[in-house]
């Protein structure tokens, strides 16, 4: 199983890294946002999914799909953000080195965000 950490975790749409980068999901466009810190420019992009294209498709932020995501948490080695995927019922991993998104656990067929969410 995947082993979440709580305790970063601001809510079910938001949580921070250690430096102070905010990942936060934004589930009616689809997307997850990266805000750097000061440090590092202070800059937002999209580093999963399509803005306001809901589909079902693992890879980098340019080809990345999600749909329906609800909740976001990060891993307890904050290497990355795992999002509850609830239209492709799908738990899915966004890595916070390279963002590339990839499915965990689940598909069409299988409802398991329910069960999985703390």
């Amino acid at each position: 199983g995947v082993d979440v950490c709580r305790s970063r975790r601001i809510d079910r749409l938001r949580v921070e890294l250690k430096d102070g980068t905010l990942y936060q999901l934004e589930p009616i466009l689809q997307v997850v946002w990266r805000t750097s810190t000061k440090e590092d420019g202070g800059g937002r992009e999209i580093v999963a999914g399509q803005k306001g294209r809901a589909g079902f498709e693992d890879g980098l932020p340019d080809v990345s799909q999600l749909n329906k995501p609800s909740a976001i948490f990060l891993s307890h080695d904050a290497k990355s953000v795992i999002i509850c995927d609830d239209g492709n019922a799908a738990m899915r991993q966004l890595d916070t080195a390279t963002h590339e998104t990839s499915t965990l656990k689940g598909n069409s067929e299988e409802h398991i965000c329910n069960s999985w969410m703390p």
